[in-house]
């Protein structure tokens, strides 16, 4: 299915690209390239531009999501996938392949708004973006999050 796919591509990501705080954002397939075959390393402009590069040749329709700069100084990137079966209602979540260091955060994969919002209210602007610009995401919870239970 489009939601173990996902998993699957998340997980290669994140196991597969150590941080390092850095990349060129001029090009999303070099990015993801460099990533993945070349450095084996970047920030979180190439997880994403990975996790896409990945997601889309498996026919999973993805938008990349930039945090809005102003709300903390510096910008984040991620996706918002559909994973939808053919001939369903478009169900859209957020999939984030950063290897994120907060111990309180999420592992990233197929979050709600609600989800990424608890985030954010413990990480303080983090997944804050334009949300006109995008779908909603399904509010059904397919990953607990228990680190934000309180919160959702």
């Amino acid at each position: 299915t489009k939601e173990q796919s996902c998993r699957r591509v998340h997980a290669y990501v994140k196991e597969n690209i150590a941080y390092c705080g850095t990349s060129d954002k001029s090009d999303r397939v070099r990015a993801a390239y460099m990533a993945l075959f070349v450095e084996g390393m970047g920030d979180c402009y190439s997880y994403c531009a990975a996790a896409w590069a990945l997601l889309t040749r498996a026919g999973i329709e993805c938008l990349e999501i930039q945090r809005s700069p102003f709300e903390v100084g510096n910008a984040h990137y991620w996706l918002l996938v559909d994973i939808s079966a053919t001939g369903e209602a478009e169900r859209w979540y957020h999939l984030d392949a950063t290897v994120l260091l907060d111990d309180g955060a999420p592992d990233g994969c197929l979050l709600t708004d609600a989800q990424i919002d608890a985030y954010s209210r413990m990480s303080p602007g983090f997944y804050v973006y334009d949300r006109a610009a995008y779908p909603p995401s399904d509010g059904r919870i397919i990953t607990p999050t228990p680190q934000l239970q309180e919160d959702e």
